[in-house]
């Protein structure tokens, strides 16, 4: 490895002993993004015909809500990236600690939720009959999941979990500089050309398609993963030496508000022109959505205010993954009259607000209760009374 990256990795593992402020604010902001995502989409038609008959108040606040909660899911997987890639494995004994210790747990989990759902889509909100075949086909990942759309983000971190030790090697052994040419082409032909297609089509041009095949860098959801990786060996350093910190966090604060509202916009621009496509994590500003948010938190850094509210939240996040959408499901299959009466924004607020709090409470409810089920469940594991104390004393 690059001698100069790998002595910032080594003090930066140190650091990570106690919990970063910044990692929980970051994946507090996340599970809350994907919380108001399917709360948007369940309020708000995404067609042609549903968007299009909105007042202009409402549909500007559905295209901008819906761009803002999908910023969500790359903010995941860039701390995937920024977690996970930094670390050494130096043989392949290493290697299957990994798998041993991340993916293992991970598909124990995965198979768990699969059949706690079918029952769930079965005999509480009666979605469909049973099906021994799609069960098996879910929990071998063959079919995807037509009634809890949310679960296609599990088989997509165990596919990046499978080969993060392998590409960790790789990029441990070359610098960051080598890297750059695969970054831009991956930006350019993942995210950059899906995005020029919503002018392309409207606007009567010829349609781009990518004939270059480097679907093996992962596609988008990969793209991210190494954007979290470049950003810690890269541009975290640099942060670090920052002198006004203050007014960069604003100005790249700012700069991730201005892409969150820019995708909006282009949403509108799309139905306007009577041309629903979305590129979802395609768009080409995702990454750099990402990428500002970081760069902004990362400079506040431990001033962030809340910090135990968001790193209960952070410990809590994969929980509240899970058990958000069934209780979204719930509440919609006996209260859509009632929500159906409030304006659409409204809605939204009220249905995000009331999935993510019951879903926060069940998890922190069952981790105290029954912290072997949660380790199970959701993989959060029971503090020691070592990292009870740390905690206390950080915060």
């Amino acid at each position: 490895m690059h001698l100069g990256i790998k002595n910032y990795l080594e003090k930066s593992m140190n650091r990570s002993q106690n919990r970063n402020p910044s990692l929980d604010f970051i994946r507090s902001l996340a599970i809350l993004m994907v919380c108001w995502v399917h709360s948007v989409n369940r309020i708000y038609s995404f067609t042609l015909k549903g968007m299009n008959s909105l007042s202009t108040g409402s549909f500007v606040f559905g295209n901008v809500a819906h761009a803002l909660g999908q910023m969500g899911v790359p903010l995941f997987l860039m701390l995937s990236g920024y977690l996970l890639l930094s670390r050494e494995y130096n043989s392949f004994d290493d290697v299957k600690a990994f798998w041993k210790k991340k993916l293992i747990p991970l598909l124990i989990c995965f198979e768990i939720w699969v059949a706690l759902y079918e029952l769930f889509a079965v005999f509480v909100v009666k979605l469909k009959p049973f099906s021994l075949g799609e069960w098996v086909r879910h929990s071998l990942m063959l079919q995807e999941f037509k009634y809890l759309r949310h679960m296609w983000y599990i088989p997509a971190i165990i596919g990046i979990y499978l080969f993060i030790p392998l590409l960790s090697i790789v990029l441990h052994k070359l610098p960051a500089k080598a890297f750059v040419l695969p970054l831009l082409a991956g930006y350019f032909y993942f995210f950059l050309v899906p995005t020029l297609n919503i002018f392309l089509g409207p606007t009567g041009h010829t349609l781009l398609s990518s004939r270059i095949n480097i679907s093996y860098m992962g596609a988008h959801n990969g793209m991210l993963v190494l954007f979290g990786y470049f950003f810690k060996i890269c541009l975290e350093p640099r942060l670090l030496k920052i002198d006004r910190k203050g007014l960069c966090a604003f100005l790249f604060a700012l700069c991730s508000v201005l892409t969150a509202v820019l995708t909006g916009a282009i949403l509108c621009w799309s139905y306007r022109h009577n041309a629903a496509i979305t590129v979802q994590y395609s768009n080409a500003l995702l990454p750099l959505f990402g990428l500002s948010l970081f760069s902004a938190v990362f400079l506040i850094g431990d001033r962030i205010p809340f910090s135990k509210l968001w790193r209960s939240v952070s410990l809590a996040s994969f929980g509240i993954y899970f058990f958000h959408y069934p209780i979204m499901l719930w509440i919609l299959d006996h209260f859509t009259d009632k929500l159906s009466v409030l304006k659409r924004p409204l809605g939204v607020l009220l249905l995000s607000a009331i999935i993510f709090l019951s879903a926060y409470l069940i998890v922190v409810i069952l981790s105290h209760l029954l912290p072997g089920v949660a380790k199970v469940l959701f993989l959060r594991k029971p503090k020691s009374k070592k990292e009870k104390a740390l905690s206390e004393n950080l915060s």
